[in-house]
C-alpha cells in the first residue's frame, strides 16, 4: 500500500462540490447518480461512476436536446478485462489453440440475501442483479466477441425479492457468435468457473 492516499473523500452536497480536483468518484446509491453526474458533466469534470449511471435509459446530458452538447468520452466499466485468468483466456482464443469460437458462457450466480439491503428496493437500485452484474457480463462478451448485435433477456421466477430474479441472457455478436449469460442472486450453481469458451477444436473453462 502506498503511504500517501491517491484520493481524498469528500462529503458532497448537490451544487456545493467546490473541492479542486480533475475527477470525481461517484459511489452513492443509484437513484442519486443522475443528478450528481449531471452536475459534474455540466462543469466539465471527469467522473468515474459506480453502475448504473442512471435508473433508466434517459440520462439528461445525453438525451435532453435543450442542453448544450459538449465534447466528451463515455465508456463503461472494464473490470474483468484485467483479471489474469480472463486475459490468459483471450490470449488462448487469439492464438487459435481452441479453433474458432462457437459459444461463450458466463455465469454470475450466487445466493446473496438482498432482502434487507437497498439493492432490493427498485426505487433506489433501479435494476437489481441485471444492472449489478450484467454490466460486467456485457463487457466480457464484448471483450471476446467484439460488438454485440442482439441481446435477448429472459426473466425467471423471483425468490423472496423481485430484484433477485434469475435473468438468463442470450447475446449474438456482429460476427454471428452466440454468448449466454446467467445472472442470479437467488441460486448458487457451484460452478468451477464463471466463464466457458467453446471452440471448434476444444472447449476452454
Amino acid at each position: 500500500m502506498a503511504k500517501k492516499p491517491i484520493a481524498t473523500p469528500i462529503l458532497l452536497t448537490f451544487g456545493m462540490a467546490t473541492a479542486k480536483s480533475s475527477t470525481r468518484l461517484v459511489c452513492t446509491p443509484p437513484n442519486t447518480h443522475s443528478d450528481v453526474c449531471t452536475d459534474f458533466i455540466e462543469r466539465r469534470i471527469a467522473i468515474l461512476c459506480e453502475k448504473p449511471l442512471c435508473k433508466d435509459v434517459c440520462f439528461r446530458p445525453l438525451h435532453d436536446p435543450g442542453r448544450p452538447q459538449r465534447r466528451r468520452h463515455d465508456d463503461h466499466g472494464l473490470q474483468f478485462r484485467y483479471v489474469e485468468d480472463v486475459v490468459k483466456a483471450r490470449q488462448l482464443v487469439n492464438s487459435g489453440a481452441i479453433g474458432e469460437v462457437v459459444l461463450i458462457e458466463n455465469f454470475f450466480t450466487s445466493h446473496v440475501d438482498m432482502t434487507q439491503r437497498w439493492n432490493s428496493n427498485p426505487e433506489i437500485s433501479g435494476g437489481g442483479v441485471l444492472i449489478d452484474n450484467g454490466t460486467h457480463s456485457v463487457d466480457i462478451m464484448r471483450y471476446f466477441l467484439g460488438p454485440l448485435s442482439e441481446i435477448h433477456v429472459v426473466e425467471g421466477k423471483a425468490a423472496a425479492s423481485p430484484r433477485r430474479r434469475n435473468r438468463p441472457r442470450l447475446r449474438r455478436s456482429t460476427s454471428g457468435i452466440l454468448g449466454t449469460v446467467d445472472l442470479s442472486w437467488s441460486i448458487n450453481k457451484e460452478l468451477e468457473s464463471y466463464l466457458r469458451i467453446y471452440g471448434s477444436a476444444a472447449p476452454f473453462r
